[in-house]
Protein backbone atom coordinates (compact mmCIF):
# COMPACT_ATOMS: atom_id res chain seq x y z
CA UNK A 1 0.00 0.00 0.00
CA UNK A 2 2.83 2.33 0.77
CA UNK A 3 4.03 1.85 -2.91
CA UNK A 4 0.70 2.93 -4.30
CA UNK A 5 0.27 5.96 -1.89
CA UNK A 6 4.42 7.26 -3.18
CA UNK A 7 3.01 6.49 -7.03
CA UNK A 8 -0.01 8.78 -6.03
CA UNK A 9 1.99 11.50 -4.53
CA UNK A 10 4.65 11.39 -7.12
CA UNK A 11 2.00 11.30 -10.22
CA UNK A 12 -0.18 14.08 -8.61
CA UNK A 13 3.01 16.63 -7.67
CA UNK A 14 4.31 15.58 -11.37
CA UNK A 15 0.62 16.95 -12.75
CA UNK A 16 0.90 20.40 -10.70
CA UNK A 17 4.49 21.29 -11.43
CA UNK A 18 3.47 20.76 -15.15
CA UNK A 19 -0.17 21.63 -15.63
CA UNK A 20 -1.49 18.77 -16.81
CA UNK A 21 -4.85 16.98 -15.93
CA UNK A 22 -4.37 14.59 -13.60
CA UNK A 23 -7.22 11.32 -13.02
CA UNK A 24 -6.72 8.22 -11.14
CA UNK A 25 -9.75 5.28 -10.14
CA UNK A 26 -9.76 2.62 -7.53
CA UNK A 27 -12.26 -0.38 -8.56
CA UNK A 28 -12.95 -3.46 -6.23
CA UNK A 29 -15.56 -6.12 -7.66
CA UNK A 30 -16.79 -9.34 -5.89
CA UNK A 31 -20.30 -11.51 -5.42
CA UNK A 32 -23.15 -10.46 -2.41
CA UNK A 33 -24.16 -14.00 -3.56
CA UNK A 34 -23.44 -17.27 -5.60
CA UNK A 35 -24.94 -20.70 -6.04
CA UNK A 36 -23.80 -23.42 -8.12
CA UNK A 37 -25.22 -25.84 -9.85
CA UNK A 38 -24.96 -28.63 -7.33
CA UNK A 39 -25.65 -26.78 -4.47
CA UNK A 40 -21.91 -24.98 -3.89
CA UNK A 41 -23.20 -21.63 -2.02
CA UNK A 42 -20.91 -18.91 -0.81
CA UNK A 43 -21.78 -15.14 0.24
CA UNK A 44 -20.04 -11.92 0.59
CA UNK A 45 -17.30 -12.76 -1.38
CA UNK A 46 -14.70 -9.91 -2.41
CA UNK A 47 -12.50 -10.52 -5.52
CA UNK A 48 -9.11 -9.89 -4.97
CA UNK A 49 -7.96 -11.28 -7.90
CA UNK A 50 -8.43 -9.31 -11.00
CA UNK A 51 -6.84 -8.71 -14.65
CA UNK A 52 -5.83 -5.55 -16.81
CA UNK A 53 -9.90 -5.36 -17.74
CA UNK A 54 -10.91 -5.48 -13.67
CA UNK A 55 -8.54 -2.08 -14.11
CA UNK A 56 -8.24 -2.10 -10.23
CA UNK A 57 -6.08 1.10 -9.99
CA UNK A 58 -5.55 3.54 -12.65
CA UNK A 59 -3.49 6.28 -13.34
CA UNK A 60 -3.59 8.91 -15.97
CA UNK A 61 -1.39 12.54 -16.71
CA UNK A 62 -2.65 13.85 -19.94
CA UNK A 63 -1.23 17.51 -21.42
CA UNK A 64 -1.46 19.15 -24.91
CA UNK A 65 1.72 17.24 -25.69
CA UNK A 66 2.00 14.11 -23.80
CA UNK A 67 0.95 11.85 -20.98
CA UNK A 68 0.75 8.48 -19.96
CA UNK A 69 -1.17 5.85 -18.13
CA UNK A 70 -0.25 3.35 -15.23
CA UNK A 71 -2.65 0.59 -14.62
CA UNK A 72 -2.08 -1.78 -12.04
CA UNK A 73 -3.71 -5.27 -10.65
CA UNK A 74 -2.50 -8.22 -9.05
CA UNK A 75 -0.52 -11.32 -10.69
CA UNK A 76 -2.29 -13.50 -12.97
CA UNK A 77 -4.15 -16.16 -10.72
CA UNK A 78 -3.63 -14.71 -7.48
CA UNK A 79 -6.97 -15.01 -5.51
CA UNK A 80 -6.11 -15.40 -2.05
CA UNK A 81 -7.21 -12.39 0.14
CA UNK A 82 -4.22 -12.63 2.66
CA UNK A 83 -1.72 -11.30 0.94
CA UNK A 84 -2.77 -8.92 -2.06
CA UNK A 85 0.36 -7.44 -4.38
CA UNK A 86 -0.44 -4.86 -6.92
CA UNK A 87 2.13 -5.25 -10.25
CA UNK A 88 2.84 -2.11 -12.61
CA UNK A 89 1.54 -4.44 -15.64
CA UNK A 90 0.04 -1.61 -17.94
CA UNK A 91 2.13 1.17 -18.82
CA UNK A 92 1.73 3.73 -21.66
CA UNK A 93 3.48 7.04 -22.14
CA UNK A 94 2.78 9.17 -25.51
CA UNK A 95 4.34 12.30 -26.84
CA UNK A 96 3.46 14.69 -30.15
CA UNK A 97 6.42 15.63 -31.68
CA UNK A 98 4.44 17.68 -34.12
CA UNK A 99 0.79 18.47 -33.94
CA UNK A 100 -0.30 16.18 -36.34
CA UNK A 101 2.48 12.93 -35.03
CA UNK A 102 1.90 11.29 -32.00
CA UNK A 103 4.11 8.68 -30.39
CA UNK A 104 3.07 5.99 -27.98
CA UNK A 105 5.68 3.73 -26.14
CA UNK A 106 4.75 0.69 -23.43
CA UNK A 107 0.95 -0.89 -23.52
CA UNK A 108 -1.05 0.45 -26.17
CA UNK A 109 -4.07 -0.69 -28.74
CA UNK A 110 -5.29 -0.47 -32.88
CA UNK A 111 -8.15 -1.91 -33.71
CA UNK A 112 -11.47 -1.95 -35.50
CA UNK A 113 -14.32 -1.57 -33.67
CA UNK A 114 -15.61 -3.44 -30.35
CA UNK A 115 -19.27 -3.41 -29.27
CA UNK A 116 -20.16 -1.18 -26.03
CA UNK A 117 -22.10 -4.36 -24.09
CA UNK A 118 -18.92 -5.89 -22.80
CA UNK A 119 -16.57 -3.93 -24.26
CA UNK A 120 -14.23 -6.22 -25.38
CA UNK A 121 -15.41 -10.02 -25.50
CA UNK A 122 -17.34 -8.51 -29.53
CA UNK A 123 -14.30 -7.23 -31.85
CA UNK A 124 -13.33 -9.25 -35.26
CA UNK A 125 -9.95 -7.72 -34.28
CA UNK A 126 -7.97 -6.07 -31.97
CA UNK A 127 -3.86 -6.03 -30.64
CA UNK A 128 -2.89 -4.48 -26.70
CA UNK A 129 0.62 -5.31 -26.32
CA UNK A 130 3.77 -3.89 -25.29
CA UNK A 131 5.21 -2.08 -28.22
CA UNK A 132 5.60 1.29 -30.38
CA UNK A 133 2.91 3.06 -31.72
CA UNK A 134 3.42 6.21 -34.16
CA UNK A 135 -0.08 7.64 -35.11
CA UNK A 136 -0.12 10.66 -37.61
CA UNK A 137 -3.41 12.84 -38.53
CA UNK A 138 -4.46 15.21 -41.17
CA UNK A 139 -7.75 16.68 -41.40
CA UNK A 140 -9.97 13.21 -41.95
CA UNK A 141 -7.12 10.71 -42.75
CA UNK A 142 -5.13 8.66 -39.70
CA UNK A 143 -2.77 6.11 -40.15
CA UNK A 144 -1.25 4.61 -37.54
CA UNK A 145 1.93 2.06 -37.38
CA UNK A 146 2.30 -0.23 -34.65
CA UNK A 147 5.20 -2.22 -34.11
CA UNK A 148 5.15 -5.71 -31.08
CA UNK A 149 8.09 -6.18 -29.27
CA UNK A 150 5.72 -8.98 -27.79
CA UNK A 151 8.79 -10.73 -25.43
CA UNK A 152 11.78 -9.62 -27.72
CA UNK A 153 13.18 -6.72 -29.78
CA UNK A 154 11.35 -5.79 -32.66
CA UNK A 155 13.80 -7.42 -35.19
CA UNK A 156 15.86 -10.44 -34.31
CA UNK A 157 19.05 -12.01 -36.54
CA UNK A 158 19.33 -15.52 -36.33
CA UNK A 159 20.89 -17.17 -38.68
CA UNK A 160 20.82 -14.75 -41.77
CA UNK A 161 17.47 -14.20 -40.86
CA UNK A 162 15.64 -10.99 -39.20
CA UNK A 163 12.13 -11.04 -38.00
CA UNK A 164 9.81 -8.86 -36.40
CA UNK A 165 7.45 -9.64 -33.78
CA UNK A 166 4.28 -7.77 -35.06
CA UNK A 167 3.81 -5.36 -37.23
CA UNK A 168 0.09 -3.85 -37.67
CA UNK A 169 -0.53 -0.57 -40.18
CA UNK A 170 -4.59 1.08 -39.62
CA UNK A 171 -5.64 3.84 -42.00
CA UNK A 172 -9.37 5.47 -41.10
CA UNK A 173 -10.96 8.35 -42.87
CA UNK A 174 -13.88 10.03 -41.24
CA UNK A 175 -16.45 11.72 -43.03
CA UNK A 176 -20.24 13.63 -42.72
CA UNK A 177 -21.54 9.76 -43.01
CA UNK A 178 -18.99 7.89 -41.31
CA UNK A 179 -15.96 6.31 -40.48
CA UNK A 180 -13.99 3.80 -42.94
CA UNK A 181 -11.13 1.80 -41.43
CA UNK A 182 -8.54 -0.72 -42.87
CA UNK A 183 -6.15 -2.77 -41.22
CA UNK A 184 -3.00 -5.16 -42.29
CA UNK A 185 -1.27 -7.28 -39.48
CA UNK A 186 1.61 -9.60 -39.63
CA UNK A 187 3.36 -11.90 -37.10
CA UNK A 188 5.51 -14.65 -37.18
CA UNK A 189 7.82 -13.96 -39.51
CA UNK A 190 4.65 -12.73 -41.72
CA UNK A 191 3.56 -16.20 -41.49
CA UNK A 192 0.13 -14.95 -39.60
CA UNK A 193 -1.42 -12.39 -41.46
CA UNK A 194 -4.65 -10.50 -40.79
CA UNK A 195 -6.53 -8.27 -43.65
CA UNK A 196 -9.66 -6.24 -42.44
CA UNK A 197 -11.99 -3.44 -42.86
CA UNK A 198 -14.85 -1.53 -40.68
CA UNK A 199 -17.50 1.12 -41.07
CA UNK A 200 -19.12 3.05 -38.11
CA UNK A 201 -21.81 5.66 -38.39
CA UNK A 202 -24.94 7.07 -36.75
CA UNK A 203 -27.73 8.41 -38.23
CA UNK A 204 -30.64 10.33 -36.29
CA UNK A 205 -31.22 8.01 -33.08
CA UNK A 206 -29.47 5.29 -34.21
CA UNK A 207 -25.54 4.26 -34.71
CA UNK A 208 -24.21 1.15 -36.86
CA UNK A 209 -20.69 -0.46 -37.14
CA UNK A 210 -19.39 -3.35 -39.54
CA UNK A 211 -16.67 -4.91 -39.61
CA UNK A 212 -14.94 -7.84 -41.77
CA UNK A 213 -10.89 -9.43 -40.98
CA UNK A 214 -9.59 -11.85 -43.08
CA UNK A 215 -7.42 -14.14 -41.03
CA UNK A 216 -4.65 -15.93 -43.16
CA UNK A 217 -2.05 -18.67 -40.78
CA UNK A 218 -2.05 -22.60 -40.48
CA UNK A 219 -5.85 -22.35 -41.71
CA UNK A 220 -7.66 -19.33 -42.95
CA UNK A 221 -10.17 -17.78 -40.76
CA UNK A 222 -13.09 -15.38 -41.47
CA UNK A 223 -14.94 -13.22 -39.18
CA UNK A 224 -17.51 -10.32 -39.52
CA UNK A 225 -19.71 -8.63 -37.25
CA UNK A 226 -22.68 -6.09 -36.93
CA UNK A 227 -23.75 -3.75 -33.73
CA UNK A 228 -27.00 -1.82 -33.61
CA UNK A 229 -27.32 1.20 -31.07
CA UNK A 230 -30.68 2.80 -30.51
CA UNK A 231 -31.41 5.50 -28.11
CA UNK A 232 -34.58 7.75 -27.47
CA UNK A 233 -34.83 9.80 -24.38
CA UNK A 234 -34.25 7.10 -21.57
CA UNK A 235 -34.56 4.01 -23.21
CA UNK A 236 -31.06 2.23 -25.02
CA UNK A 237 -31.11 -0.91 -26.93
CA UNK A 238 -27.45 -2.45 -28.23
CA UNK A 239 -27.48 -5.77 -30.42
CA UNK A 240 -24.31 -7.38 -31.43
CA UNK A 241 -23.65 -10.07 -33.39
CA UNK A 242 -21.39 -11.78 -36.44
CA UNK A 243 -20.00 -15.05 -37.45
CA UNK A 244 -16.85 -16.08 -37.04
CA UNK A 245 -14.67 -19.34 -38.16
CA UNK A 246 -11.23 -20.39 -37.58
CA UNK A 247 -10.85 -22.69 -40.38
CA UNK A 248 -13.56 -21.58 -44.05
CA UNK A 249 -12.70 -25.03 -45.23
CA UNK A 250 -13.86 -26.41 -42.01
CA UNK A 251 -16.93 -23.88 -41.62
CA UNK A 252 -19.38 -25.62 -39.81
CA UNK A 253 -17.34 -27.30 -37.03
CA UNK A 254 -15.09 -24.24 -36.59
CA UNK A 255 -18.17 -21.52 -36.80
CA UNK A 256 -19.47 -19.22 -33.78
CA UNK A 257 -21.84 -16.90 -33.47
CA UNK A 258 -20.84 -14.14 -30.51
CA UNK A 259 -24.40 -12.57 -29.28
CA UNK A 260 -25.03 -9.32 -26.97
CA UNK A 261 -27.82 -7.56 -25.88
CA UNK A 262 -28.38 -5.20 -23.52
CA UNK A 263 -30.98 -2.69 -23.08
CA UNK A 264 -31.17 -0.08 -20.40
CA UNK A 265 -33.32 2.83 -18.83
CA UNK A 266 -31.95 5.80 -17.56
CA UNK A 267 -32.95 7.18 -13.65
CA UNK A 268 -31.95 9.61 -11.84
CA UNK A 269 -28.61 8.82 -10.34
CA UNK A 270 -27.99 5.84 -12.57
CA UNK A 271 -30.14 2.97 -14.72
CA UNK A 272 -31.71 -0.02 -14.72
CA UNK A 273 -30.26 -2.67 -17.20
CA UNK A 274 -30.91 -6.20 -18.56
CA UNK A 275 -28.60 -8.30 -20.80
CA UNK A 276 -27.71 -11.55 -22.55
CA UNK A 277 -24.15 -12.84 -23.21
CA UNK A 278 -22.76 -15.54 -24.81
CA UNK A 279 -19.84 -15.72 -23.20
CA UNK A 280 -18.03 -18.45 -25.16
CA UNK A 281 -17.49 -18.64 -28.26
CA UNK A 282 -17.14 -21.64 -30.38
CA UNK A 283 -19.57 -24.00 -32.81
CA UNK A 284 -23.08 -23.07 -32.37
CA UNK A 285 -25.14 -26.71 -32.80
CA UNK A 286 -28.40 -25.05 -34.14
CA UNK A 287 -30.45 -28.00 -33.17
CA UNK A 288 -29.42 -26.68 -29.21
CA UNK A 289 -28.20 -23.41 -29.14
CA UNK A 290 -26.91 -23.63 -25.59
CA UNK A 291 -25.38 -26.71 -26.27
CA UNK A 292 -21.23 -26.49 -25.24
CA UNK A 293 -21.64 -22.61 -24.74
CA UNK A 294 -21.93 -20.15 -21.64
CA UNK A 295 -24.67 -17.88 -21.88
CA UNK A 296 -25.50 -15.13 -18.85
CA UNK A 297 -28.66 -13.20 -18.42
CA UNK A 298 -28.37 -10.58 -16.21
CA UNK A 299 -30.63 -8.00 -14.65
CA UNK A 300 -28.68 -5.05 -12.80
CA UNK A 301 -28.85 -1.45 -12.10
CA UNK A 302 -25.57 0.67 -12.19
CA UNK A 303 -25.12 4.45 -10.57
CA UNK A 304 -23.40 7.08 -9.08
CA UNK A 305 -22.95 9.40 -5.42
CA UNK A 306 -20.43 11.69 -6.58
CA UNK A 307 -17.03 10.43 -7.15
CA UNK A 308 -18.51 6.84 -6.17
CA UNK A 309 -20.07 4.36 -9.32
CA UNK A 310 -21.41 1.43 -8.27
CA UNK A 311 -23.23 -1.41 -9.98
CA UNK A 312 -24.77 -4.76 -8.54
CA UNK A 313 -26.84 -7.01 -10.76
CA UNK A 314 -28.17 -10.61 -10.70
CA UNK A 315 -26.89 -13.17 -12.93
CA UNK A 316 -28.13 -16.14 -14.48
CA UNK A 317 -26.18 -18.68 -16.17
CA UNK A 318 -28.20 -21.21 -18.61
CA UNK A 319 -25.58 -23.54 -19.30
CA UNK A 320 -24.29 -24.52 -14.99
CA UNK A 321 -27.83 -23.58 -13.81
CA UNK A 322 -25.38 -21.12 -11.49
CA UNK A 323 -26.69 -17.79 -10.09
CA UNK A 324 -25.30 -15.34 -8.56
CA UNK A 325 -25.27 -11.44 -7.42
CA UNK A 326 -21.62 -9.65 -8.53
CA UNK A 327 -20.90 -6.19 -7.71
CA UNK A 328 -18.28 -3.64 -8.06
CA UNK A 329 -17.92 -0.20 -6.81
CA UNK A 330 -15.00 2.25 -8.11
CA UNK A 331 -14.03 5.66 -7.03
CA UNK A 332 -12.93 8.33 -9.41
CA UNK A 333 -11.39 11.85 -9.03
Amino acid sequence: MKKIVGIIAAVAMAASVFAVDFSAGFQLKGNLFTYANGGDMSALDLNTGNSKDDKPFVFSVSGDRAGGQLKLFTSEGQTSNTAVEFDAQALNIWFKPFDSVRIDLGNTDIGLNVEHVTWWRGKTYGSDDWGYKATFNADAVEVALFLSANGTAWFSKTAGTTALAELALKASYNADFGNIAVIFDAKNKFDTLAFGAGYSGSFGSSSFFTDFVFEKGATNGIKFDVDYQFSADAIAVELYTGVWATDISNFSDTMAIPLFIKASYALNGGSLYAKFMSGKVNKMDVNDPFKGQSHNVEVGYDGNLGAISYEVAANYNITTKGFSVPFWVRLSF
